[in-house]
């Protein structure tokens, strides 16, 4: 036993971390667009949710929403204990996949705990909504192992099923058709011809996976038009992002707030980590005419491109984490683990942790936000109403994923509300956002929603609110 925790100690700590980390994640509710995913309550037809709507089609998503709907009480606790879960089970194949490409022991643990606590994993990991993005790449990662593992039909029978679990999971997992082939043939596990055979076989997947999209029936759902933006700025701009949170760990948190503390934060978090990336990278130039560690680069940001070329949020960096944990595994073990490299490494874990602190906190603030606002919301409206309008006025101020979110955005578009009221009331909530600059069309909105017939009509400012009579 003394020997297999000496081997296996970063799966040691996971585990005996997992209930801390459960308990710290069952204190957070849901804010901002946790409210309109497939993942909240849903008690209509199961046919509704597990076929494709509009762009999307994630009926794993839908599942989960259709059996939170047979008792709300599971909401968000059953979220979190699915990502956490699926979030553990990957550091479990990142572990197994460094022992299968035969790395060191201390590479194979270090780049575990830095996959299990790397600041890219923060999106995701204290999200609610994150089911999705959590088990494709959990799938991905999955298929990588077993198509590592075997070979022949066995190892197609993998590929392709894990692979069309990543792609049901989330959309970006159709990438795993390329990366797993493309990754083998970089470790030199697998040849050039077998690599086009493999791009045959990914193309007739994606094409057959395209026309069963096409073929099922589509309910059609409202879609972000900012990922469909072409500009060359907001490309960059997500290149910029993608860079930051994967290479440059730091309190983002804190640097956003402003604050003097939480600036200083940002710098100490900042000077603690790079110090680790700096001794994988900078120190080791002479792996960089490695085709293996070109192809490691290549997949990281293949992991991400769908991303990159629509919208790119700190929760997107999670799709390549486990290809960047394999990447420190491998530039580890170019190296002797001196003394030095394990201080450097202590020093990353300390300054992860704080930042995951920060933005744990961060995010638990802005799910009471949300949680004070719909409790309020019904202390106001004091006896149930079929409908409701709402005006929120909405200021200019910071938001940061699910962590810092302005009243406007954490109230979920009304949905805080009849969830505070278990799904009993209302049935319909309309919301609209105005700048604090056009207060003034207020009491035409008013106006024109007792026209459309609302039973009670609200405005919204930060935390505070009215019910408006005709």
């Amino acid at each position: 036993m003394r020997q297999y925790i000496h081997t296996h100690w970063a799966i040691a700590i996971i585990l005996c971390f997992f209930p801390v980390a459960l308990w710290a994640l069952l204190q957070l509710q849901p804010t901002f667009d946790d409210w309109t995913y497939l993942t909240t309550p849903y008690t209509g037809k199961l046919s509704e949710v597990i076929f494709p709507a509009g762009v999307y089609w994630r009926p794993f998503d839908g599942l989960i929403g259709y059996v939170l709907g047979f008792n709300y009480h599971l909401f968000p606790a059953l979220n979190h204990l699915i990502v956490l879960l699926g979030h553990t089970l990957a550091a479990v194949c990142v572990f197994l996949l460094c022992q299968k490409l035969k790395f060191k022991a201390a590479s194979t643990n270090i780049a575990t705990l830095f996959f299990y606590l790397a600041p890219g994993m923060l999106g995701t990991v204290l999200d609610i909504d994150s089911i999705n993005q959590t088990y494709s790449a959990l799938w991905g990662l999955i298929g990588l192992l077993l198509f590592l593992r075997y070979q022949g039909s066995v190892r197609i029978a993998c590929y392709v099923v894990c692979c069309y679990f990543a792609v049901l999971s989330k959309e970006n997992g159709i990438l795993w058709f390329a990366i797993i082939p493309l990754f083998a043939w970089g470790i030199n596990r697998l040849s050039m011809r077998c690599l086009w055979q493999f791009a045959g076989l990914a193309f007739g997947c994606i094409l057959l996976y395209g026309i069963a999209r096409l073929s099922l029936p589509n309910s059609g759902m409202y879609v972000n038009n900012e990922y469909y933006s072409f500009a060359l700025a907001v490309k960059i701009k997500n290149i910029a992002k993608f860079v930051a949170v994967t290479c440059v760990p730091t309190d983002y948190v804190g640097l956003m707030r402003r604050s003097p503390i939480g600036i200083a934060g940002a710098v100490l978090t900042f000077f603690m980590a790079m110090p680790f990336y700096l001794s994988l990278f900078a120190s080791k130039v002479r792996y960089w005419r490695e085709r293996t560690f070109w192809m490691f680069l290549f997949c990281i940001f293949l992991g991400a491109s769908i991303h990159l070329a629509t919208i790119f949020t700190v929760m997107h960096a999670y799709a390549s984490l486990g290809l960047e944990a394999l990447l420190v595994a491998y530039l580890l073990d170019k190296q002797t683990v001196s003394k030095r490299i394990i201080g450097f490494t202590l020093l990353y874990m300390v300054s992860a942790f704080m930042i995951a602190t920060s933005h744990w906190d961060a995010a638990r603030a802005a799910g009471q936000l949300a949680q004070r606002m719909g409790e309020n919301t019904l202390r106001v409206l004091k006896n149930p109403v079929d409908s409701v309008y709402s005006i929120m006025l909405e200021d200019t101020v910071i938001h940061y994923s699910s962590f810092l979110v302005p009243p406007a955005k954490a109230f979920g578009w009304g949905r805080a509300a009849i969830h505070a009221s278990e799904y009993r009331w209302p049935k319909e909530w309309k919301d609209t956002l105005i700048q604090r600059d056009n207060k003034a069309a207020i009491p035409r909105l008013v106006k024109l929603a007792h026209q459309k017939g609302y039973r009670c009509v609200m405005v919204y400012d930060g935390e505070r609110m009215k019910v408006v009579s005709r």
